[in-house]
């Protein structure tokens, strides 16, 4: 079903500060859109607090909702995933900076999207050894689990690194003086 999720990721601007909807497609049937609302900048480039983390909050669950079930792992699947994983550093940027309050979680973001960033190059990898086209042996079996191990550690911290983001950003936004 979310297989569909990373094909695009479409940006409908609005006014600065207002909400931005992100739509990607859906897979199934028929194709349905999903939309993730995240907050556009201000003209300083900054997002307010609370908007900048539900953003990041749906973010992360965007990212790692594919592992919310079971699913088998084809080419397409693992394109689809490293197609997904790019998306975070575009979506932060989109998103845009907290205040200087918040920075410390923002830094954290970034690390956890460089991280599904290498997750995304370890997936592609691997597509390319799941393809029906490429040799098969014990060669290409080594590289291929080499490149999914490598994937999942890589999603593994990114994702545990946008939980610390999260917990962090509460903390020091409920900490406010």
């Amino acid at each position: 079903v979310w297989a569909g999720l990373a094909a695009s990721i479409m940006a409908v601007p609005t006014q600065p500060d207002e909400p931005m909807t992100l739509q990607a497609p859906t897979a199934g049937p028929t194709a349905t859109t999903s939309e993730l609302t995240v907050p556009t900048p201000a003209a300083s480039g900054r997002t307010s607090d609370k908007r900048w983390l539900a953003a990041i909050t749906e973010l992360h669950g965007r990212l790692e909702e594919p592992f919310r079930a079971e699913f088998e792992l084809t080419q397409a699947k693992a394109e689809s995933l490293a197609k997904l994983f790019r998306s975070c550093s575009p979506a932060l940027a989109r998103v845009g900076a907290p205040s200087d309050r918040l920075q410390p979680a923002y830094r954290l973001v970034r690390q956890a999207c460089a991280h599904y960033d290498k997750a995304a190059e370890c997936l592609a990898t691997a597509a390319r050894y799941l393809s029906v086209d490429f040799p098969s042996g014990p060669e290409a079996e080594r590289r291929l689990d080499q490149a999914l191990q490598c994937s999942a550690a890589a999603e593994g911290d990114g994702a545990n690194l946008l939980t610390e983001a999260s917990a962090l950003g509460s903390q020091l936004h409920d900490a406010r003086g």
